[in-house]
């Protein structure tokens, strides 16, 4: 069985990340080669991640779009954007939260 969940307070965490809208039908094609732009983005600058890609969803329209982020988080800051105006550098805010760890696959777990 996995570990009983917690409560966690975070911090404001910097990242940097593209904005897409995207259809479900096409989340997996579109949105993994765009986090691997963001490694690229952040290496060509000398950035190192302090954290696993992520991706932050904005907008939930099952039946249209998503709108969601796919970023990378950073330890400071990131200025600018490079020159295109697809690229975002912000903060997810402090929140506080429950957190689950579990490994495997869903279909192996107990309940």
């Amino acid at each position: 069985m996995g570990e009983s969940p917690t409560i966690e307070t975070r911090t404001d965490q910097p990242y940097a990340a593209i904005p897409v809208k995207v259809r479900m039908e096409d989340l997996g094609s579109v949105v993994p080669p765009l986090t691997d732009r963001v490694f690229g983005w952040l290496a060509d600058r000398g950035v190192t991640p302090v954290g696993p890609p992520f991706w932050r969803y904005v907008v939930v329209d099952m039946d249209n779009e998503l709108e969601l982020e796919t970023g990378v988080p950073v330890a400071s800051p990131v200025e600018g954007n490079g020159g295109n105006p697809r690229w975002r550098a912000a903060c997810r805010p402090l929140r506080h939260g429950g957190a689950h760890g579990s490994s495997g696959h869903a279909r192996d777990r107990d309940g």
